[in-house]
């Protein structure tokens, strides 16, 4: 049987609709989510795909030698894996993102002292008792996972800037 007579009994029999397909590689969707919206499994969509000569954007991202979003190219990581430093560096800001707002939903939302809660970027976690800090919630250059946040968490307050401040400037009085 001839291999694009083949194809096209395929196409017909999966009723996969190339348009389709075609503009959600162009979303960049993945293997998985094009079968989930085709109605057919992953393995026959990578069949599909190599059939077709069809490449997803990580596809091609494997096989380049720059990244595709950043025209750079990538660096090698100690464990022989190639990343581009933009993503990974947009990676870690977005999952500190996700962190900060779980911890402050964590610790009610809105500031103990006096209720602000407008902007999430104003409100600070204040270490109840400075001997027991382990370390900064919100310390640059350290991402570290919810539970060991969630722990540390525990011993903190959540307060807005200015009562941040004020409660320093208390503590300096003090001493």
């Amino acid at each position: 049987m001839d291999s694009s007579l083949f194809k096209k009994n395929m196409s017909r029999k999966l009723k996969i609709d190339n348009r389709v397909v075609q503009e959600m590689i162009a979303n960049g969707s993945t293997i998985q989510q094009i079968a989930n919206t085709c109605n057919v499994s992953a393995t026959t969509m990578k069949k599909y795909f190599k059939d077709y000569s069809l490449k997803t954007h990580t596809m091609l991202q494997r096989e380049s030698t720059t990244c595709l979003k950043h025209n750079v190219e990538f660096s090698q990581r100690t464990d022989g894996k190639r990343v581009c430093l933009k993503c990974n560096a947009e990676g870690v800001t977005e999952h500190r993102k996700r962190l900060k707002i779980r911890a402050v939903e964590y610790l009610g939302g809105k500031c103990q002292r006096c209720g602000y809660n407008k902007s999430i970027a104003a409100l600070d976690f204040h270490h109840k008792d400075q001997i027991e800090k382990d370390f900064g919630i919100s310390d640059e250059g350290i991402t570290r996972s919810w539970e060991t946040i969630r722990v540390e968490l525990d011993k903190c307050m959540l307060v807005c800037a200015n009562c941040h401040r004020e409660i320093h400037e208390e503590l300096n009085l003090e001493n």
